[in-house]
């Protein structure tokens, strides 16, 4: 203890006597500090950055089985949505959720008023009984003419020949007018049922969208009604491109809540609207209709072809880097990636045909933020 602070006081009385030469001393000192910390912090760093240098890639093989990504529209038959003819008030709905009809079974009534008048209906009802005065009368008026013709003498002058040629005129009007009836009773039923829709066949119903005394416009939704027998299909449009390198032997799969479903197709033939494009179709069993709703839009996994062709290969678009002095993929060799030059071809959806040195064994590396010689760790599935 004594001989601490002895020492402490001999360093007291230096700094006293030499206090330039303690300030450069200390200063040394302190700079001494700063170098030794800098360099222990960069061999920190040096570290670090050897620990991340490898990059995490995720793969593919020209072997592997490849899918392009498409959308399809659910088509069901037997599904029918019942919509309003005509602009007017919900008087009456006649089914419910869920109820088992027949075909022909009144859904709704719509009428002009709330007191549930149409002019339809009435017009309907004069062309009714117009119809059934026609029905009661035509045979005799038909009768009196024949007995009219009849009466005229049978001569070959010609006042007789005008004559029974006009009671024949008279008959055809006669005729002509019962037929006019009928086909005025016949639109004025159309125009009636235009305001009482009704079940086009046997079913259930799927939903009611309107309740009495709701206003409707024309197009509105009423009710769907299931058939009781239904089917339901897939299709998807695709490119003739495309077309030629589907894998049709291969099931594709439907993703939905949570679900795969695997269908294979049954039909490809050329698209209406463009004959640059062709319709893929899948029929989908029932069990999985309540998956689904009409014309819905749903994802599909499509198979492509391994090796379609012999020259080219066929991989994805994100696998390909379009550089200043040409066109190369990565590949993983021996965990480094390495650059290979190819030529590029025809994009079909989102894969490409190329040219080069890529057998079916490289692991062509997908991901776009490597470079040539970056170490790689491939990623598992």
């Amino acid at each position: 203890m004594y001989f601490m602070k002895k020492v402490i006081r001999k360093i007291g009385d230096f700094i006293q006597r030499h206090a330039f030469l303690s300030f450069f001393i200390a200063l040394c000192i302190l700079f001494a500090i700063i170098l030794i910390g800098n360099k222990m912090r960069v061999q920190d760093v040096e570290v670090l950055d050897q620990s991340v240098v490898q990059k995490t890639v995720e793969t593919m093989r020209v072997s592997d089985r490849q899918y392009t990504e498409l959308s399809g529209k659910i088509e069901k038959e037997g599904v029918i949505t019942i919509i309003a003819h005509v602009p007017g008030i919900v008087h009456n709905i006649y089914v419910v959720g869920g109820q088992v009809v027949s075909v022909g079974q009144k859904i709704a009534y719509i009428s002009e008023t709330y007191s549930g008048g149409n002019t339809a209906a009435v017009g309907y009802e004069i062309a009714a009984r117009q119809s059934q005065t026609q029905d009661e009368t035509f045979d005799k008026k038909i009768g009196i003419i024949d007995d009219q013709r009849d009466d005229v003498r049978k001569t070959n002058d010609l006042e007789a020949t005008i004559a029974r040629k006009q009671y024949t005129i008279q008959k055809r009007n006669t005729e002509l007018e019962f037929d006019i009836t009928k086909l005025q009773q016949k639109q004025a039923a159309i125009g009636a049922a235009r305001y009482a829709p009704v079940s086009p066949f046997n079913g259930v119903v799927d939903r009611v969208f309107v309740s009495r005394g709701d206003t409707v416009n024309v197009g509105e939704r009423i009710a769907v009604v299931n058939a009781n027998d239904q089917s339901m299909r897939l299709a998807v449009n695709i490119s003739s491109s495309l077309a030629s390198v589907v894998d049709v032997l291969q099931p594709s799969i439907i993703s939905v809540d949570g679900q795969e479903i695997e269908i294979l197709p049954q039909n490809i033939s050329r698209g209406v609207a463009d004959d640059q494009s062709y319709v893929v179709t899948y029929n989908v069993d029932q069990k999985y209709a309540e998956l689904f709703t009409n014309n819905e839009y749903v994802g599909v996994s499509m198979p492509i072809e391994a090796q379609p062709s012999v020259d080219e290969v066929l991989i994805p678009l994100d696998a390909v880097r379009l550089m200043n002095d040409g066109t190369i993929v990565f590949v993983v060799e021996d965990g480094i990636a390495r650059a290979k030059n190819v030529v590029s071809g025809e994009v079909v959806g989102g894969f490409i045909f190329v040219e080069g040195d890529i057998s079916s064994d490289d692991d062509i590396i997908l991901n776009r933020n490597v470079f040539d010689g970056d170490q790689v760790v491939v990623a598992k599935e």
